[in-house]
C-alpha cells in the first residue's frame, strides 16, 4: 500500500531510490527535496515492505 512520506526519517529511506531513478541532471538536491515534504501541495508516496523497515 502506497503512503504519503512525510517525516525526515520516511524521506531518508527513499530518498537514495529517487536520486538512482532520475539522471543527474533532473533530480532535485536532497534539502530543495526534503523542503518540498513540508509543502502541502507536494506529496511524495513510497511503498514500504512487509516488514516496514525501508520503503521500496
Amino acid at each position: 500500500m502506497f503512503e504519503r512520506v512525510l517525516t525526515k526519517d520516511d524521506f531518508e529511506k527513499v530518498y537514495p531510490i529517487l536520486a538512482q531513478s532520475f539522471p543527474e541532471t533532473e533530480v532535485r538536491a536532497k534539502e530543495d527535496q526534503l523542503a518540498l515534504i513540508e509543502n502541502e501541495c507536494y506529496h511524495l508516496y513510497a511503498i514500504k515492505d512487509e516488514e516496514e523497515k525501508r520503503a521500496v
